[in-house]
């Protein structure tokens, strides 16, 4: 889980590339960079979230809810994820007020159910095992995930997983403060 904001920042350099590729015509580029960029936002996440929060539960029952939310967010992921690395093509990136537009309709995970319940099921596996945490201040951080996610529904429905993910990687930051935290205090000052 610590390793959240990382993941996060780097997502968010992907997402620095595509921009960069649109503001100089680059195709090359914003074709790799979304791709990157969409692999975290589909496939990562979705599996990343449940499996970390996994290691902090003790309750077995929760960890088997959480499991299986992992295995479903990896398998989710990939139906999502797989027919654009096989055929980028699918993808249209256009940029609208100030946010990147992710669009792959054609793609066959799409024929199989609307975006509308791939988003609803994407919020399930991300934010259930963040709520069921042992850990007050990752339910906090699940309770405004979910937030977050329902002001970009409504704010941005048409750049939602750009503006999401802008939130969330925002968000991970307080990850950083509840992991420092929790570490040791140390005494590395020179005694005399």
């Amino acid at each position: 889980l610590a390793m959240t904001p990382l993941a996060f920042g780097l997502q968010q350099i992907c997402e620095g590339f595509v921009w960069m590729g649109r503001h100089h015509s680059d195709a090359a580029l914003v074709q790799t960079a979304s791709l990157v960029y969409l692999q975290f936002a589909l496939f990562f996440w979705p599996f990343w979230i449940p499996f970390s929060i996994l290691f902090l539960q003790s309750s077995w029952w929760k960890g088997l809810i959480i499991g299986s939310l992992a295995f479903l967010g990896l398998v989710g992921g990939l139906t999502l994820s797989l027919p654009l690395i096989f055929n980028p093509d699918l993808m249209e990136i256009s940029d609208l007020s100030h946010s990147i537009q992710y669009e792959f309709a054609d793609s066959p995970a799409l024929r199989l159910m609307p975006w509308s319940v791939w988003k609803l099921l994407y919020l399930v596996v991300v934010a259930t095992p963040i709520l069921m945490s042992e850990s007050k201040e990752v339910v906090v951080v699940g309770l405004a995930l979910n937030l977050l996610a329902v002001v970009s529904h409504f704010l941005n429905a048409f750049a939602f997983i750009s503006v999401w993910c802008f939130f969330a990687a925002i968000l991970s930051t307080y990850l950083c403060y509840f992991f420092a935290k929790l570490a040791p205090k140390s005494n590395h000052g020179w005694h005399g």
